[in-house]
């Protein structure tokens, strides 16, 4: 029987995290929740967010005063290269 892979790890800032494998974006909120995302999300002043019914995910926990909020979305590729 072929094993599928449902996950994927990739680098965050410089810290490898796994990710579902479905996941094209990662980003953070302001109070260092860290997601991975199936479509790109937008951002408001406190968080980032979709407005179709797409797949997300909390991944992980980051620290805010090491990463920008704002700047915090990374694009993902299937391979887990970013851009």
């Amino acid at each position: 029987m072929p094993v599928i892979q449902s996950i994927k790890v990739v680098s965050y800032y410089g810290v490898f995290i796994v990710v579902p494998q479905w996941a094209k974006y990662v980003s953070m909120n302001k109070n260092g929740e860290i997601f991975a995302w199936e479509s790109k999300p937008q951002t408001n002043s406190y968080l980032w967010y979709v407005y179709k019914q797409e797949r997300f995910r909390l991944v992980a926990f980051g620290d805010p005063n090491v990463i920008q909020w704002k700047k915090s979305l990374r694009r993902y590729y299937a391979s887990g290269a970013s851009s």
